[in-house]
């Protein structure tokens, strides 16, 4: 392909589309078309809702019947909805396009209008029989914006299916492109509910979602304003022993599958307790709060690898410094070989000759020498959260008296193992309780925890790579006797 100022918009959006030739003829006699893995298009349902992509200032509804889902991956993040049959009559998708900020592509990119001819000439590059149907400069919900309608042939059969490419203008240099993609043959019901989606389309413009970041932030600073010694050692009173949770998940016919409990702890101590097998608590001087939380893993199958995982996680009352340790051990079961992979944190104090504030951490397994370290600057200690405070954060929240509303703050990510916005909403239920949803990063799966009136978790719903778990707080002695009676070891 010749080399335009946009080949590499071609690389992110227009290649995988029109390349993947096949998906035209999803509608006559090819393939599904292409999209996200399964695990990350929700069911259908039987009524409407919204879905919303904080990252791209985007809601939009899902009609009766359809599926939707959104992705988060930085400039990679899209919303897509999709008729819910197999394969599906029609696809809406929403994704950024970030501009180049200078260049020769800045220039000729001012508006949507030039985006749009400069896409359509590549498109006609990769897919000569394309046939633009209209060209219409507009606006949608407010906002500049160029829409063309066209029509793509399928490679072997020749048969058309329809697009609708709409380039929004959300910033001085920041788009979006909302596509749409029917059958060529599509009836008039399968354009009525195109249209309901595309008017539900709700837009935040870039300095919209500037001022959200902002005041989210802000709530979040004053939030973490009312974290101090005393708070953090009335968590520590009023959490004198072990909490344990029972962990399972439902498989797809609905039907528990036991996953392994896991139990949190909290202790004030010295910083040097941190990754021993039996931590001490102590009032000496420089003292703070250690949070601990073990967990044991059932093995999958028969014969396959258990887990047990111990996090310690410290910060000082002044919150200005913190440390962490990970160690997970894998045993297979009747034989002497385990699996041992460790993650180790350190956030040291500021000091005249080092005032950077940074979190460094190292992974390692124990059958490696590879060794993984990430060193990254702290955003702004007054709004960044220590692992400590984060893993018990839903205990925090009552003690402070934090006022109900959404807040952001800094915070290690260690799936994408960077420092992210997270996002929290705290909020008060009918019953007088409390609730607290969060995603770790914007867009993030949601995890969600219940707080009783005495401040004590009872539920945790846990946002995984793979789905969703449930963490159900029991005694130690009714979950030893649920396991028993389910034949379940807990040392296996």
């Amino acid at each position: 392909m010749p080399s335009t100022p946009l080949n590499w918009l071609l690389t992110l959006v227009l290649t995988p589309l029109l390349a993947q030739k096949a998906a035209f003829g999803a509608f006559q006699e090819a393939p599904v078309i292409p999209q996200a893995p399964s695990r990350d298009i929700k069911k259908a349902d039987s009524e409407a809702r919204i879905i919303k992509s904080e990252v791209l200032g985007v809601s939009l509804m899902v009609p009766p019947g359809a599926k939707g889902n959104h992705v988060s991956d930085g400039d990679a993040s899209f919303l897509r909805v999709q008729e819910g049959s197999t394969p599906p009559q029609w696809v809406v998708t929403v994704r950024i396009l970030r501009m180049p900020e200078s260049g020769p592509a800045a220039a000729e990119q001012s508006s949507p209008g030039a985006i749009a001819q400069l896409f359509i000439t590549d498109a006609m590059r990769v897919s000569p029989g394309l046939i633009v149907l209209e060209d219409d400069s507009t606006n949608i919900q407010k906002l500049p914006a160029t829409t063309i309608r066209a029509k793509v042939p399928h490679e072997s059969s020749g048969k058309y299916a329809n697009y609708q490419w709409s380039f929004i203008q959300t910033g001085p240099n920041r788009f979006l492109l909302a596509e749409t993609l029917t059958p060529a043959d599509s009836n008039q019901n399968i354009q009525t509910t195109i249209n309901e989606l595309m008017d539900s389309m709700q837009l935040d413009d870039e300095f919209a979602i500037a001022g959200t970041v902002r005041d989210r932030l802000k709530a979040g600073a004053e939030i973490l304003s009312r974290i101090d010694k005393r708070i953090l050692r009335k968590l520590v009173e009023k959490n004198p022993e072990d909490t344990w949770y029972r962990q399972y998940a439902f498989n797809a016919e609905g039907e528990e599958i036991e996953l392994g409990y896991v139990g949190i702890s909290m202790m004030e101590t010295t910083a040097d307790q941190i990754g021993r097998s039996n931590p001490q608590s102590s009032t000496e001087d420089e003292t703070g709060l250690l949070v601990r939380v073990r967990s044991h893993r059932f093995p999958a199958k028969d014969k396959q690898v258990s887990w047990d995982t111990d996090t310690q996680c410290w910060v000082s009352w002044d919150r200005e410094e913190e440390s962490f340790s990970t160690v997970a051990t894998g045993r297979i079961p009747n034989q002497d070989q385990s699996i041992s992979l460790s993650v180790v944190g350190v956030r040291p104090r500021p000091t005249a000759g080092q005032p950077v504030r940074f979190l460094e951490v190292l992974s390692s397994r124990a059958d490696s020498f590879t060794r993984d370290r990430v060193s990254l600057e702290i955003p702004d200690s007054r709004i960044y959260i220590s692992e400590a405070e984060r893993l018990v954060l839903a205990n925090i929240l009552p003690l402070i008296g934090a006022p109900a509303g959404s807040f952001s703050v800094w915070g290690w990510q260690p799936d994408r193992r960077e420092i992210t916005r997270r996002l929290d909403t705290w909020e008060l239920e009918e019953n007088g309780t409390w609730s607290i949803r969060t995603r770790s990063f914007p867009d993030a799966p949601v995890s969600t925890a219940k707080i009783q009136a005495d401040g004590s978790v009872s539920d945790r719903v846990v946002a995984t790579p793979d789905g969703r778990e449930i963490w159900t707080r029991m005694d130690p002695d009714a979950l030893r006797s649920f396991y028993r009676k389910r034949g379940i070891r807990l040392d296996s």
